[in-house]
């Protein structure tokens, strides 16, 4: 407080004005936070950018007005509004309103068109996906590269156009292009398109950021033409970026990237230089579901990392002063320069830069202050940030060992406090007292890092890793090891390229011993709970519970009551979740393809996995994650075409799969594509059981009793003659509810049904094999009389006029017109539906 006078004279307390640093990191953390609350506000509710402008343009001259000499209290809410209405209108900028001359604004989905471009990127493989299930047109080699577009060409002439888009084509066309050349496009144009599933991105809303246009495919290389080499600036980028393609590609070969075999290289090429190839998928999730991704994601870990190694060997010769800053900056610049300008990389180098040339102009900037303003730059250069986990993480935890080596300094933080030691230990002791006493320390560090991110890392990915904390100690230093021998491989490899290859096999063989480390600790049971239902609210509650506990030891008690409350409610949700009264079919858009995740109360099957879309597997699993489905123990899939069991391997993998149903009539079948998935599945401990006519069983509340097929198998009949068909029925006041599940039956297997003499009428059903419209279908589907009838295909069979008349009398859910859809038969009777895109 300091003393005054009145105008009369008498004595006064006024309170003293904070420190300067504490009123610069209340300035610089109440922008980033009206940031954050502006984008997401304004991607939850909507709105154009003139409105957000407008309203923060009041707020803006309100706060001015009140920030005079005489201001009122209320002058900063105004001025916190109006951070937020710009922000929510930066965003609504970069997410909703594309240029109008943006080629995606002048073309239509699906029509061939003429493109003059620039070419963005070097044109590249992309190897098939992995799998045995794979359709014919996914196999074989593709080549794709960036180009920006300049002009459409039509019947009326050119036309100027803007935006990035993706060209795909044939093997060769890689030949035909370099970086920078202006090229004539001519193939199928393809829009960039939103989420139409739970828990999808939304990879319109990204594409709009970024300026993407869609893609065009081209097929062969003969449709992409050159017209002329670069000009002005292109010339210039494009030397550079070919003379920085040809060192990386040195530098992938040295680590043996895209090899194809089951070696390290991919483990080292993704945590050396973010280049992932098909082998690294699955290892990947491993890290992911132990708790240690950020291993092997360039992060900030990989940042801290270098930068880390970097100030110790200028350090080793002595002290450098500012050296030893200056060497910091040139590895992050040189780790910009050669790692792909992806988001995560992007976002550690600028935090990075961002604090060591803080310290590097030698002023005594608040780290904390300048660790937001970077934060808020972010945001400005790409909106998306803010629904990013690693933006949260990477800006969260810094802050928090900022915050934390503050308190160590100041010997006020908890965890790191000094313990007690003999004051004459002999030699062994001592060493062996410092060697414990780090090792306990830096369990601390990751315990406080660990429990302060989990509440996000639970919300935003449904996972609970148990032992991250103690999987990080030994694993780190595993990575450590890794990341010097990759970066010394990679500096060989395009300095000595033969050298490379005698030393490629140490790398390697290390790289393996860390994925099999990492593999072990995924092994051990609870090392991964998946905790969905629980939302942002709960993890910014609990965050602040943890961050108080750990910085504020007096009033541990209460914020340990607090922490406690909210592990409560997490696992009181996630007990809940996914749990309906009644009977609920929720079907994902997959595309040509099925899958359905059929529940009652707490049991879930899932009714068939497959489609034409590569990633059909992972889609349904985020899907069930975002419908709170923590496990799916049992599958049910209808008959072994591709289109419908091809997504098998990624519910086995994720969401603990146990049993497969499928016809008894393919019990002994084990050939193609279907063999090997279950083998694959067998390989994990998945048993596989038969269903024929009249077999019974419960579903949670419900009856189900499979309707077709007989035992015996026809030969003469095709696959999908012999689809299961299984009814679920429901006894509620209003009477029995009853879902009919069809698979692919056609004409035989309506014929054989219907002379089984089964009752097939439902007041929800599964129109069969995707809705193809022939006679036998017609009539089927007249005869069950739904109320509801779910079609799941893609646009080939969506709206076809023939069943125009059977629409007429049913609520009709076609997945390629309203995305993934429900039916809910409630426990009183109601039956609910819906579409993803209503």
């Amino acid at each position: 407080m300091r003393d005054g006078l009145d105008s009369t004279g008498v004595p006064t307390r006024a309170p003293e004005t904070a420190p300067a640093f504490v009123r610069a990191r209340a300035l610089a953390w109440g922008a980033l936070a009206a940031c954050l609350i502006g984008v997401w506000v304004s991607e939850r509710f909507g709105g154009g950018s003139a409105w957000w402008f407008g309203v923060g343009g009041v707020l803006g001259v309100l706060a001015c007005a009140g920030a005079a000499p005489a201001r009122p209290r209320w002058w900063w809410a105004a001025a916190l509004g109006a951070s937020v209405c710009l922000a929510g209108g930066w965003a609504a900028v970069r997410f909703r309103e594309p240029a109008p001359d943006r080629l995606d604004r002048l073309v239509a989905e699906g029509s061939i068109v003429t493109v003059r471009a620039v070419v963005k990127t070097t044109p590249s493989r992309r190897g098939p996906p992995s799998g045995p299930a794979a359709p014919g047109h996914w196999r074989g080699d593709s080549v794709h590269f960036e180009a920006r577009a300049t002009a459409v060409l039509g019947t009326e002439g050119e036309r100027a156009a803007t935006g990035t888009v993706r060209v795909l084509g044939r093997v060769g066309l890689e030949e035909r292009v370099r970086v920078g050349e202006r090229v004539v496009l001519t193939g199928v144009f393809g829009r960039p398109g939103g989420p139409t599933n739970p828990g999808e991105p939304d990879w319109l809303r990204l594409g709009n950021e970024r300026g993407r246009a869609g893609s065009v495919s081209v097929g062969e290389g003969s449709l992409v033409r050159s017209v002329g080499g670069p000009e002005g600036i292109d010339a210039a980028w494009a030397g550079l970026w070919r003379a920085r393609e040809s060192l990386r590609g040195r530098a992938l070969h040295a680590l043996g990237v895209g090899a194809g075999d089951e070696t390290g290289g991919g483990v080292v090429g993704a945590l050396v230089l973010g280049e992932r190839d098909a082998s690294f998928d699955g290892l990947y999730r491993v890290f992911q579901r132990a708790g240690v991704a950020h291993v092997l994601a360039i992060s900030g870990f990989h940042v801290a990392l270098l930068c880390g190694l970097a100030a110790v060997a200028v350090r080793a010769t002595g002290e450098r002063g500012r050296l030893e800053t200056l060497a910091v900056v040139l590895v992050v610049v040189t780790l910009l320069l050669f790692v792909p300008a992806r988001s995560p990389i992007v976002r550690a180098g600028v935090l990075a830069l961002a604090l060591v040339l803080g310290d590097l102009l030698g002023r005594r900037w608040d780290r904390l202050a300048v660790l937001a303003w970077a934060g808020v730059a972010l945001l400005v250069w790409k909106p998306s940030e803010a629904f990013s986990l690693g933006y949260l993480l990477s800006v969260g935890v810094t802050a928090l060992l900022i915050g934390m080596a503050e308190n160590q300094r100041q010997r006020r933080w908890w965890l790191l406090s000094n313990q007690a030691t003999d004051p004459k230990p002999g030699p062994v002791r001592a060493v062996a007292g410092t060697t414990l006493g780090w090792v306990w320390a830096l369990f601390k560090l990751n315990a406080a890092c660990w429990a302060a991110s989990t509440p996000t890392i639970v919300v935003a990915t449904g996972v609970f890793s148990l032992l991250a904390p103690i999987a990080t100690i030994v694993i780190v230093p595993f990575a450590g090891v890794l990341l010097v021998m990759g970066w010394g491989q990679a500096i060989l490899g395009v300095a000595w390229a033969d050298g490379a290859a005698w030393t490629r096999p140490a790398v390697d063989g290390f790289g393996v011993l860390t994925g099999t480390v990492a593999g072990w600790f995924d092994g051990l049971p609870g090392s991964s709970v998946l905790v969905p239902g629980v939302g942002w609210a709960w993890a910014a509650f609990t965050t602040a519970a943890v961050v108080g506990w750990i910085f504020r030891p007096e009033h541990r008690r209460v914020f340990g009551l607090l922490v406690l409350l909210g592990v409560c409610y997490a696992a009181a949700m996630g007990a809940v979740a996914g749990r309906v009264d009644g009977v609920r079919v929720d079907a994902f858009d997959v595309g040509d393809g099925t899958a359905m995740l059929v529940r009652s109360r707490g049991d879930v099957i899932l009714w068939d996995c497959g489609s034409l879309h590569r990633e059909v597997g992972h889609r349904v699993v985020d899907g069930a994650l975002a419908l709170g489905v923590r496990r799916i123990p049992a599958v049910v899939i209808t008959h072994p075409d591709m289109d419908h069991f091809n997504g098998l391997l990624a519910v086995g993998e994720r969401m603990g799969l146990r049993r497969v149903y499928i016809p008894q009539a393919f019990m002994e079948h084990r050939g193609g594509g279907w063999g090997d998935t279950r083998a694959r599945l067998e390989a994990m401990g998945v048993t596989f059981h038969g269903l024929r006519i009249g077999d019974r069983f419960d579903l949670g509340a419900a009856r189900g009793e499979v309707l077709w097929p007989p035992e015996e198998r026809d030969e003469r009949l095709i696959f999908n003659e012999h689809s299961l068909v299984l009814r679920l029925s429901l006894d509620t006041p209003a009477g029995e509810r009853a879902v009919l599940l069809t698979g692919d039956i056609q004409r035989a297997g309506i014929a054989g049904l219907e002379a089984s003499g089964a009752e097939v009428r439902a007041t929800v059903m599964e129109v069969p094999h995707h809705g193809s419209a022939i006679p036998a279908a017609f009539a089927f589907v007249e005869r069950v009389g739904p109320a509801v009838v779910l079609q799941s295909t893609g646009p080939s069979r969506a709206g076809d006029e023939r069943w125009t008349e059977a629409r007429a009398r049913s609520a009709w859910l076609t997945t390629a017109e309203r995305g993934a859809v429900h039916a809910w038969l409630r426990a009183d009777g109601w039956v609910q539906v819906g579409g993803f895109l209503d």
